[in-house]
């Protein structure tokens, strides 16, 4: 029994780092994810991945489990990498955590593929909530 709590505790404590070992999942998304210290991090979801433009776009759902009577929901914060810049364009937080710190991603003018008709078709396609209430709104600030 003692050994079992052990092994319980281990893993409830290394649960909150995402290893690196998924291929598919660039390290640097791993590591900026594990950076922002977002709390019960399930694993990076990749919805859209442009190599020729060095941009991915991906999500992480993240904290506890809510409403699971009617099928369990998480917070989530979504997230572009273009080129070496990496930050979050949503979360949506449904635990109250303290977000302030989080890195957000700044759309500059000098982002051109972000003025691209190619690219919000694209964006539009694979994540259209991101498309329409994330990313429209941060283009015309």
């Amino acid at each position: 029994m003692k050994a079992l709590l052990i092994i319980l505790f281990l893993t409830s404590v290394s649960c909150n780092l995402l290893r690196d070992d998924d291929e598919q999942t660039p390290k640097s998304l791993i590591e900026f994810v594990n950076s922002e210290n977002l709390p019960k991090k399930q694993k990076i979801e990749i919805f859209l991945d442009l190599e020729a433009d060095d941009f991915i776009g991906f999500s992480v759902q993240y904290g506890n489990a809510n409403d699971c009577p009617s099928g369990c929901f998480y917070s989530i914060a979504t997230g572009f990498k273009l080129d070496d810049k990496i930050g979050w364009i949503d979360v949506q937080d449904y635990d109250e955590n303290d977000i302030s710190d989080l890195t957000y991603f700044e759309i500059e003018k000098t982002d051109s593929l972000f003025y691209t008709e190619p690219f919000w078709n694209e964006l539009e396609n694979s994540n259209p909530w991101i498309y329409l209430n994330a990313f429209l709104p941060k283009l015309n600030e």
